[in-house]
């Protein structure tokens, strides 16, 4: 995960962290000591992580699910929000999982420090004091130039998927988003599809997708060339 400086802000702290099978990248400006900023995250994530793995273990049907169940009353809340949160776009559980951890270390990192950025797969959650760019669909696939959007100056969720990319009040929200669009397009869906399918829900604020080499975008989410940017 790159390191992120904001504007005016002093060079951001960043460390990986491994829980089990998932990985958090994690980029913020330290109030202390990192290693103990990385502890307190560990033992704030890991039982958690422990919780769900257990309970997936007794119930494979949840870990595998591709389309949307409903919570049967005996899940853990951690795997109950998962459940609504992905039938509420159509998708299997497992798709708002990441960004489900994600939000989990950011809330947990809260206290320790700001500005702070939680990369979880595909997914990341922020909280930030002023609003930035980040870098969306770089490379080849983007005519070498690549593009960004806003992030605004608020806690949020992004999924940064290779063909869709959904802002939202919550990264497990946006990587539930993403994963339906991913769906949707993989079906033959055209962007117009997406969109309409995403618009109607609360809390999604927008988003961006490439699809047949053109790039639209709905909601308040607007990209811009980064060589327009100036504060990545």
């Amino acid at each position: 995960m790159p390191m992120y400086t904001f504007p005016g802000q002093a060079p951001q702290a960043g460390f990986s962290l491994d829980i089990r099978d998932i990985n958090l990248a994690v980029s913020l400006e330290p109030y202390r000591d990192v290693a103990a900023i990385k502890e307190e995250l560990y033992y704030a994530v890991y039982p958690v992580k422990k919780e769900v793995d257990q309970f997936l273990s007794l119930r494979p049907d949840i870990r595998y699910a591709v389309e949307p169940m409903a919570a049967q009353g005996q899940e853990p809340e951690f795997i109950a929000g998962l459940i609504r949160t992905a039938a509420a776009l159509g998708v299997g559980p497992v798709a708002a999982m990441d960004g489900a951890f994600a939000d989990l270390a950011l809330q947990a990192l809260n206290s320790l420090g700001r500005d702070i950025v939680v990369a979880c797969g595909d997914t990341m959650a922020f909280l930030c004091r002023h609003q930035w760019h980040l870098p969306i669909f770089t490379g080849a696939d983007s005519n070498n130039q690549g593009l960004a959007v806003a992030i605004p100056s608020k806690s949020i969720g992004l999924y940064n998927g290779e063909k869709v990319v959904v802002v939202a009040k919550t990264a497990s929200l946006a990587g539930a988003a993403g994963a339906s669009g991913d769906m949707e397009l993989a079906a033959g869906g055209s962007f117009e599809d997406v969109a309409e399918a995403l618009k109607p829900h609360i809390g999604i604020r927008g988003g961006v997708i490439r699809h047949n080499d053109k790039i639209g975008s709905w909601g308040g989410v607007v990209p811009i060339a980064l060589s327009e940017v100036r504060n990545i």
